[in-house]
């Protein structure tokens, strides 16, 4: 039997994980896998962090893209109005 020990890094990571469980890729449906990357500019001093990337076209998808990508949506259904548009086709030109 394997133990397992839990620390903060690994449960920030099996959060991260948990909430990349998107199979498909959002912007050409190829197959989303958990991969782990390494930002050398993070001054935060988290510098590995799991994100999904697409085997097919190379997107990368993690909490705080996904959190962002969300709210330039509601920031797009809120500005429709104001420029004519209809605020539930009001989104990104890659989310068709």
């Amino acid at each position: 039997m394997t133990s397992v020990t839990i620390t903060p890094d690994t449960m920030s990571e099996a959060k991260a994980h948990a909430t990349m469980q998107q199979v498909n890729c959002p912007r050409c449906g190829g197959l989303m896998v958990p991969d782990r990357f390494i930002d050398l500019l993070d001054d935060t001093g988290q510098l590995e962090f799991m994100a999904a990337r697409c085997v097919s076209c190379g997107e990368v998808l993690d909490p705080v893209i996904l959190q962002n990508r969300h709210h330039q949506a509601d920031a797009r259904r809120a500005a429709a109005p104001a420029l004519g548009l209809d605020a539930d086709t009001a989104q990104h030109p890659t989310a068709a």
